[in-house]
């Protein structure tokens, strides 16, 4: 039992019955994200072979790298086989979310193997501090057991969803804060 005051929460993948809850949290960091969007990424990312129908159609509207999955630059899938795009949430005890982030790997032009963090949100009355704090934890053991060699938490809000498909964008530097690992 919590003690007065201190709320319980969870830290894990985001579920189906959570996606129009998390669009919340997530318009927030995107207001032009539309739930269509939202709704489209959230399917492709938690149903592997929608996954992988959506990495086969951005292999056909996208030429030149993203063409061989395996050795490819696109960040859908890591060399392990697991899926590179996640999202994370954070819930209390009454499933209410009260923390969203969208993760990805991706082979960097400077910084190599790369856990981007594009979506970090914490909304909560009395645990802000320490759910960011979780989850960050959470975000750097993913990405030292992804091998990465940097995590990346975004400052930076991009205007819409397609933006974080945009290689150049992607590549800059001046996202927002990077931890060496």
């Amino acid at each position: 039992m919590a003690a007065a005051g201190i709320i319980s929460f969870t830290i894990r993948p985001l579920q189906w019955p959570q996606i129009q809850r998390a669009y919340v949290l997530a318009q927030a960091a995107m207001p032009n994200l539309t739930l269509e969007q939202f709704e489209q990424e959230c399917t492709a990312t938690l149903n592997p072979e929608l996954r992988e129908e959506k990495e086969d159609k951005e292999k056909q509207d996208f030429p030149g790298p993203r063409q061989d999955r395996n050795g490819s630059t696109s960040w859908r899938y890591a060399d392990s086989g697991l899926a590179r795009c996640n999202f994370i949430v954070a819930t209390d005890i009454n499933d209410h979310i009260r923390g969203l982030c969208y993760t990805r790997i991706e082979e960097h032009l400077t910084a190599g193997r790369l856990f981007d963090v594009p979506i970090f949100i914490v909304v909560s009355l009395l645990q802000e501090q320490e759910i960011a704090a979780k989850l960050f934890d959470v975000m750097r053991k993913r990405a030292l057991h992804a091998q990465c060699n940097y995590l990346r938490v975004w400052a930076l809000r991009p205007e819409n969803w397609s933006l974080l498909d945009n290689d150049e964008f992607r590549h800059r530097w001046d996202h927002g804060t990077i931890f060496p690992l």
